[in-house]
């Protein structure tokens, strides 16, 4: 009986405005009233922040995506014909919109409405209307993205009031006293207050300098100053309201932390036996080419209509065959991985999901990059060969000390995102116009990279970081670039120039930690 809501990366106007939403629902529930969400609420949704809303699988839904702008949208407001808008919805001057055409969006705030040639304040449903915003004309969909009412949605933001006392004596430290819910805090200070030889320290001077202080948590409602006009230096107080948010946080919510000595992470120092080169592949053909090359593991698809085909040509070689799961697997998927499993007894399988590790396979198991492993810890936990995360560059690899477990992404389009329904377009665009590949498999669809990773002449770096088994993934040209990475693994030279163009390394050299 638990409501997850998903906030990261969200503003605060979000994160308040779904769970005020899903509470009131939660308790219209308990109450056993039966009261709809209204227009209001829905409005203040999709404001928020929304890419058009759906119900998702849990309804059977068979698009959950809208391929329209992957940003924030709002209220739709409706599409621009012969010069018009007729809304949707009401409008008013200064209010926010966003115009979405062939995958371009463009946002302004509302400087004129124009009905019938003439600037009005505002325009309701069903009006026709002529906007000056940027990206309005024949063709493009428009939104409503803000509103200006002045009701904030977070609600009035209540800040706790504390007082202020200064006692300012020569030759003493100087005193100051933080009053709040009827308790008196003392803030420490050693400072001792000197006679004044030229500028006298002023209580009208204490009281500017603490009037610079700001806080989105508390608020000074009184400042009382004793002094006798000794020197105090102005960096007392300058430290004084910057520590004193976290000072009075610490006062009235104090932590308390037992210190415990943590043993140090030993893990054991391995080096790579020998060089292994491991490919995904998506067909039958690819298979054959594959398998000519005499690549040590070819990876095919477990749910695949032909996997029995593949593992059949694979057998009859001298590669192995290990099945490829996907990152996507529901509990039916992973019933159905099982009897295939125990059908096949393939030499292997690739896992990128952990419910694949549990179904009582006995085989050989490789983690694929979608497990995101960056350490030695998380080697040590799962106790298998794993491809290291894509995301770490050459250093961070270097930090690995269990390098004969480790096998390195080398080459193809690895997966950004992957979706359980499947897609009738064949990539996606965003805001930014980078175009993501669509793939589809049997049982998911996958977002590629925008554009190949590719080792390629880089390859001695990760042979000097001391890993020498790569991983590729490949949908053309395989028999080529396979034949390409042996000769590269066997530090032979050879001529990448016909693929350089077209690839990226990734994060090799800057990483992302």
């Amino acid at each position: 009986k638990t409501v997850k809501i998903e906030g990261r990366m969200k503003s605060p106007e979000y994160v308040a405005t779904t769970t005020r939403s899903y509470r009131q629902q939660i308790n219209v529930y308990y109450d056993k009233k039966k009261i709809p969400v209204t227009k209001e609420t829905m409005d203040d949704l999709k404001l928020a922040f929304n890419r058009e809303f759906t119900p998702g699988f849990f309804n059977n839904e068979e698009n959950i995506v809208d391929p329209l702008t992957p940003s924030k949208r709002g209220i739709f407001l409706g599409k621009v014909r012969n010069g018009f808008l007729t809304l949707e919805d009401d409008l008013e001057l200064f209010d926010g919109v966003s115009s979405v055409y062939r995958g371009k969006r463009e946002g302004d705030f509302v400087k004129k409405i124009i009905i019938d040639g003439a600037g009005v304040p505002n325009a309701k449903q069903g009006q026709h209307v002529t906007l000056e915003i940027p990206g309005f004309g024949n063709g493009a969909t428009v939104f409503l993205t803000a509103q200006h009412h002045g009701e904030n949605l977070l609600g009035e933001q209540r800040e706790i009031p504390f007082a202020l006392t200064f006692s300012i004596n020569k030759n003493k430290p100087i005193e100051i006293n933080i009053t709040t819910h009827n308790k008196t805090i003392p803030y420490p200070t050693t400072v001792i207050a000197q006679e004044a030889q030229r500028h006298p320290f002023s209580k009208e001077e204490v009281l500017q300098e603490m009037h610079k202080y700001t806080s989105s948590i508390f608020q000074i409602k009184k400042i009382d100053v004793t002094t006798d006009s000794s020197f105090i230096p102005k960096s007392v107080l300058t430290k004084f309201r910057n520590d004193l948010d976290q000072y009075l946080l610490d006062q009235l919510q104090p932590i308390t932390v037992e210190k415990k000595a943590l043993p140090e992470l030993l893990f054991p120092k391995t080096t790579a036996e020998k060089s292994e080169l491991h490919v995904r592949v998506f067909s039958i053909e690819a298979i054959k080419e594959a398998v000519k090359t005499q690549a040590d593991i070819i990876y095919y698809d477990a749910f695949a209509d032909d996997v029995r085909e593949a593992q059949k040509i694979v057998s009859e070689s001298k590669s192995k065959l290990y099945l490829h799961t996907p990152m996507v697997l529901t509990d039916s998927d992973c019933q159905k991985l099982k009897e295939i499993l125990h059908l096949l007894n393939p030499a292997g399988i690739m896992v990128n999901n952990v419910g694949a590790l549990n179904l009582g396979f006995r085989g050989d198991i490789i983690l694929g990059y979608q497990m995101n492993i960056f350490n030695d810890q998380q080697l040590q936990f799962y106790n298998t060969r794993a491809v290291a995360s894509i995301e770490l560059n050459t250093q961070e690899l270097t930090l690995f000390q269990n390098k004969k477990q480790l096998l390195y992404y080398a080459h193809g389009r690895p997966v950004v995102m992957t979706f359980k329904e499947q897609f009738r377009q064949h990539s996606l665009t965003d805001q930014k116009q980078y175009t993501f590949p669509l793939r589809k498999t049997k049982t998911t669809t996958e977002m590629l990279y925008s554009k190949p990773i590719g080792l390629l002449q880089h390859t001695p770096e990760i042979l000097n970081v001391g890993i020498t088994s790569f991983y590729l993934e490949l949908e053309r040209d395989v028999f080529n670039l396979i034949t390409l990475y042996k000769e590269l693994l066997a530090g032979k030279k050879v001529n990448v120039r016909e693929y350089q163009g077209e690839v990226t390394i990734g994060n090799l050299t800057k990483g992302v930690m």
